[in-house]
């Protein structure tokens, strides 16, 4: 089955934040302490965290606002605290920010004195400010602009008219790009209040309707590719990131029947660190993980549709790859190894990591979502649209996972970053994995390793594509995981990771 019969396209709706629906306090910390209890260390955690300061800031006003606020930065800076918070929760920068933001902005309008409320407010200013650029990283592009705006109506309210009117026009320039016209149409009738000018409202009448149609129309071309992989892991309280890089030449050339094949030369791979793990089975993991980011990249078959056909020679890549992770593993394998049972257990067999079979799959995957799924697509700017498609588990699982998949076309953008023409289209993916087939997972493991399991994992992707051609420019694939077996100590009790690939391709 090709990928795109294996993706069933569900719904589409425009792109929309519901209000949150807040328990009560107690309940809500209830929630929280039985999970610390039953699951510490997991994203459930941390978000419930989050909602809690969300439901302080709702309630925090009156004589006890004070107090109330103080709860919520207490809050916020037990999440900060947490070095999980970063790995696993997506944007964790950037709803940091957000939260100071308006912890900031309740404090100026709690209390009288002048002083107090221009500090506060300027205090406000630099975490929204901060805010648009990580929400930018973190391709949350509504909220970028909603903290845009929070810009303006910041400088206004500490008296800067002048600046508060250019930041309302860059939250109309920030519309403009990603599409969004019913905040636009907001904006342009507050900044025709503010200017005092009715004719500023004018500018929504051509406010720009986009959409995009992918072809597919490869050619025969040579690309320069580009491969970084950046992943951390906590352990005892801190964060260890590890990073590795190669580049390699890829090259498309026209098969039998119209067909195309794809090949590619290898490169070499570097890292940039030197403290090696010293838990063997945390050794293994890391070392067929690097291997799997930076150097699995088989040659493979595409049909005149633009279809994943097959792949080619993959034996001899999952030899090679296997003896390759196992040397590495071997050079900074600790003098006296002592694995627990189930850190024993946890060592990847690489024979299962790198056969045939799986290469395979993870090559159609690849191919599936740089190319196949886009093929004949038309796709209106601003729109969020469903489906559900298989997706390889994140880390060294040799498993995919059935996933709801939403996805949007963003904005234009140059192909080049030397280029200013924004002639390519960047698509942004947001994956979970479907809970019956999580629940699945759980229950083999579970199985498996004799301990209860816990498991969750999220997915944001990043592709950037030629509409005409469809020959891919970046894939940006960003993933956060969490597993953790009740009862067990060290490192393989609690796993939380995160893992960020960029493939960069320059024709």
């Amino acid at each position: 089955m090709t990928f795109a019969a294996a993706v069933w396209i569900l719904t589409s709706a425009a792109a929309a934040t519901a209000a949150p629906s807040y328990p009560d306090a107690k309940t809500l910390l209830d929630s929280i302490a039985q999970l610390d209890k039953s699951d510490p260390g997991s994203p459930a955690a941390l978000e419930g965290r989050l909602e809690y300061i969300d439901l302080v800031l709702s309630t925090a006003t009156g004589e006890d606002c004070q107090r109330r606020l103080d709860e919520a930065q207490s809050q916020l800076d037990t999440v900060a605290a947490d070095p999980s918070f970063a790995v696993l929760v997506p944007a964790a920068l950037a709803r940091q920010a957000d939260v100071e933001y308006r912890i900031h902005t309740a404090r100026a309008d709690c209390g009288s004195d002048p002083a107090k409320r221009s500090s506060e407010l300027h205090q406000a200013l630099a975490a929204a400010q901060s805010a648009v650029g990580l929400y930018r990283d973190a391709l949350d592009y509504q909220s970028m602009v909603a903290l845009q705006f929070s810009i303006a109506s910041t400088q206004r309210l500490l008296g800067n008219d002048d600046a508060a009117v250019a930041e309302l026009r860059a939250a109309l320039d920030l519309d403009r790009e990603y599409g969004f016209r019913e905040d636009a149409e907001d904006n342009y009738a507050l900044l025709a209040q503010w200017t005092g000018k009715a004719s500023e409202a004018d500018a929504l009448k051509d406010f720009p309707s986009r959409t995009a149609t992918l072809k597919f129309a490869w050619s025969i071309c040579n690309a320069q590719v580009a491969v970084e992989v950046n992943y951390a892991r906590v352990v005892e309280g801190r964060v260890l990131r590890y990073r590795g890089h190669t580049a390699f030449k890829r090259t498309y050339r026209e098969g039998l029947f119209n067909s195309w094949q794809v090949a590619q030369e290898p490169g070499q791979v570097s890292f940039d660190f030197t403290d090696w793990p010293q838990d063997i089975g945390v050794l293994n993991e890391l070392g067929a993980l690097l291997q799997r980011s930076l150097a699995e990249f088989p040659d493979f078959d595409v049909n005149k549709e633009g279809e994943f056909v097959r792949t080619r020679d993959t034996d001899h890549l999952g030899e090679r790859l296997t003896r390759q992770t196992r040397a590495l593993v071997a050079q900074h394998a600790p003098t006296e190894p002592h694995p627990t049972r189930l850190q024993s257990a946890l060592v990847h067999d690489m024979r299962l990591v790198f056969n045939s079979e799986a290469i395979q799959e993870r090559a159609a995957e690849r191919h599936g979502f740089e190319t196949e799924a886009w093929v004949g697509a038309t796709l209106e700017q601003g729109v969020w649209y469903k489906m559900s498609a298989p997706l390889a588990m994140p880390g060294a699982f040799p498993a995919s996972l059935a996933q709801d998949v939403e996805f949007a076309f963003t904005h234009q953008v140059p192909c080049k970053a030397s280029s200013t023409d924004r002639s390519c289209v960047e698509l942004v993916l947001r994956a979970t994995p479907q809970a019956d087939v999580v629940s699945d997972v759980v229950e083999a493991m579970d199985a498996h390793y004799k301990v209860k399991t816990h498991y969750w994992s999220s997915t944001y992707m990043r592709i950037v594509t030629d509409p005409n051609t469809l020959l891919i420019r970046v894939r940006d694939v960003r993933q956060h995981w969490h597993t953790a077996f009740d009862g067990v100590d060290g490192p393989g009790g609690i796993q939380n990771e995160s893992e960020r690939l960029v493939v960069t391709s320059d024709y």
